[in-house]
């Protein structure tokens, strides 16, 4: 009896130390598949990191690349009551007068409706010098100026058209006004190639203005490249 509960206590002290062996080793592949798991990770983080930081350079390095700066305002006589800056309304209730502004000390054009509302005013900045440079020198522009106007309004119409304003060259989209605020406006274009000379202009439908509604415009830039730099004088003003 004794030998065979002996046999039985030996028999159950093996399967003890099989399943504690069977046990470590289960531990064991856990552990190595955790840290393989947690090389998997990081390996991932770090290619992931650098993947962005890749990303991060290229879309920097694109963007500084992108940018063209000109510099050189090509309008003429944009700081004084020589620019040719006209303005007419189908009830001619529109009148143009200039001022220097107390706050940016450069010159304004100021646009007055006179007597009674008008829906519909034109506002038309010619430059013949700038016009034929931008013929024969086809590419990307950008056009910036600040206004202000008595009222919330937006332009829709404000094209680069031809002499009669029937045909137009490049369209600039819309701007809004801030009733009282001054809001700097700029807009990037390509010039097309191939164009004549017809005495083209940069037009302005003004629609929507209240009775003795006013607004203003001043630091007119036109200049190479699509990033607006700030307003100067043309080189043939200085």
């Amino acid at each position: 009896a004794a030998s065979t509960a002996k046999s039985a206590a030996d028999a159950a002290q093996a399967t003890a130390n099989t399943a504690k062996a069977n046990a470590k080793t289960a531990q064991d592949d856990v552990n190595a598949l955790k840290n393989r798991v947690t090389a998997a990770e990081t390996s991932i983080k770090q290619n992931s990191e650098a993947i962005a930081l890749r990303a991060t350079k290229t879309e920097v390095t694109s963007a500084i690349n992108d940018i063209s700066v000109g510099g050189r305002n090509l309008l003429k006589n944009t700081n004084t009551n020589d620019l040719s800056f006209s303005a007419s309304a189908g009830n001619g209730a529109i009148s143009k007068s200039t001022a220097i502004s107390t706050v940016t000390k450069t010159l304004y054009h100021m646009f007055t409706i006179n007597t009674k509302s008008t829906n519909l005013a034109y506002l038309m900045l010619r430059d013949n010098d700038a016009r034929n440079y931008l013929i024969a020198n086809p590419g990307v522009y950008t056009l910036s100026f600040d206004v202000l106007c008595s009222a919330n309004i937006t332009v829709n119409d404000f094209k680069f058209k031809n002499g009669d304003g029937t045909k137009s060259l490049v369209d600039f989209g819309s701007f809004s006004t801030k009733q009282e605020t001054w809001v700097k406006i700029r807009k990037t274009f390509t010039m097309p190639s191939n164009q004549t000379n017809d005495s083209q202009g940069i037009f302005i439908t003004v629609m929507a203005l209240p009775v003795n509604g006013v607004i203003y415009f001043t630091n007119w830039k036109l200049e190479k490249g699509n990033k607006a730099t700030d307003w100067c004088m043309s080189d043939g003003d200085i």
